[in-house]
């Protein structure tokens, strides 16, 4: 099987936004039109090449998360982004993908779980008994 590619026929870095062109967001043919408008965006405001070795642009066929159309998905990190345009889907690739990297869905759990950490062993100080 071959590598994967990226909108501009690169291959795929780890940082990536994957954009769906499945049947439900492509279904009025907008999922296509603003992926296209986005690569004509990145070209005209020369931008084509500020991911190279650092992020990607990715069309998919389809994202398996149907609803709110069109979509796109953030990796890593497993961040959605639904009822998109061009200029947001440029915004999202600019400032989520390659300038400022989402947190891994792992360093997300670890946060959380010290948070929760932190609220139960205070609770349960709270409920211990002053003899303790």
């Amino acid at each position: 099987m071959s590598e994967p590619l990226d909108i501009f026929g690169r291959p795929v870095e780890d940082r990536r936004l994957l954009v769906c062109v499945g049947p439900c967001c492509d279904r009025e043919g907008r999922a296509s039109a603003n992926l296209a408008a986005l690569q004509r965006l990145l070209i005209d405001r020369g931008l084509e090449r500020v991911g190279i070795g650092v992020a990607s642009c990715v069309r998919r066929h389809c994202l398996g998360n149907c609803g709110t159309e069109p979509l796109a998905q953030v990796l890593p990190g497993d961040v959605w982004h639904r009822g998109l345009t061009a200029e947001r889907l440029l915004w999202i690739y600019q400032r989520l993908v390659v300038r400022n990297p989402p947190a891994t869905a792992t360093a997300r759990r670890e946060n959380g779980a010290r948070a929760g950490a932190r609220k139960r062993s205070s609770r349960d100080a709270r409920k211990r008994p002053a003899s303790e």
